[in-house]
């Protein structure tokens, strides 16, 4: 069972176990009462597979004894059997027995929260409410403290629903957000593409029409940039290479003309 915290104390999110005994008469054993008082015992004991089966043969004497139902309804929910636990409280909520029909629902609410019904569990909480109230003995300290509980579930599932309605937009407005960055990466995406093909479509035309004619830096593409920069770097190793050339010719000159010089003033 969940333990949920208020005020201080300890208000169990769990069950009213109404453990069924008949009276025997004296000189023979009922084997009603005995089946039911070991399926409480195995059931108080956690052994709820044993208590069922107990439960189960106890039935087939009786059969249309509400509180049988309600005990197997409540190891059906310990087993996690939360479909089998609600048919059967629902069961017993159409019954007579208002102090019955008060436990079911209560019972019955715990089941569909289990089951993630949260708008079905804290209608039921209403109802043992509302069956508490019909009791003609307003004064008993077990059915006050099942209405309490179940006004606090009510209110804890009211809680709950508005915490996962809130956590649930932040979630889509996140995912939203997402949503609409990946498709403002793939626009500009797209826009860089479509400004490549365009440039590099112009600059074919340019070539094709003036194959003469330098190229604009801003139509240019990577690759034209760097065939640019390289013809560039060839012509200025040329022409570097042309004006050594010059000079060493023009030093070689000025040598010969010394010696000339010098032979006939000598």
């Amino acid at each position: 069972m969940n333990m949920i915290y208020r005020k201080g104390k300890i208000y169990k999110f769990g069950y009213f176990m109404t453990p069924f005994l008949i009276v025997t008469s004296l000189g023979w054993i009922d084997p009603l009462a005995d089946k039911v008082r070991e399926g409480n015992q195995l059931y108080h004991k956690g052994a709820y597979e044993d208590a069922l089966d107990k439960y189960v043969d106890a039935q087939v004497h009786a059969p249309q004894v509400s509180q049988l139902d309600f005990n197997i309804a409540d190891t059906q929910y310990q087993r996690k059997k939360y479909d089998e636990a609600a048919r059967l409280f629902g069961k017993i909520v159409q019954s007579d027995d208002p102090e019955m029909q008060a436990k079911a629902s209560f019972n019955m609410g715990n089941t569909l929260y289990r089951q993630g019904k949260m708008k079905e569990a804290m209608e039921c909480y209403k109802k043992a409410v509302d069956f508490t109230d019909e009791l003609e003995y307003k004064g008993d300290e077990a059915m006050n403290s099942l209405k309490n509980d179940a006004r606090y579930n009510y209110e804890y599932v009211e809680r709950k629903m508005k915490e996962d309605e809130r956590k649930q937009q932040e979630q889509n407005q996140k995912e939203n957000e997402q949503k609409q960055d990946t498709r403002e990466k793939k626009k500009i995406s797209i826009k860089k593409k479509t400004r490549t093909r365009k440039r590099k479509k112009t600059n074919r035309k340019m070539i094709n029409r003036n194959p003469g004619k330098k190229i604009p830096r801003k139509t240019m593409t990577t690759l034209e940039k760097i065939n640019r920069i390289n013809r560039i770097r060839i012509k200025k190793k040329i022409s570097m290479q042309n004006s050594l050339s010059r000079c060493s010719l023009k030093g070689r000159d000025k040598c010969q003309k010394r010696r000339l010089n010098g032979f006939l003033m000598h």
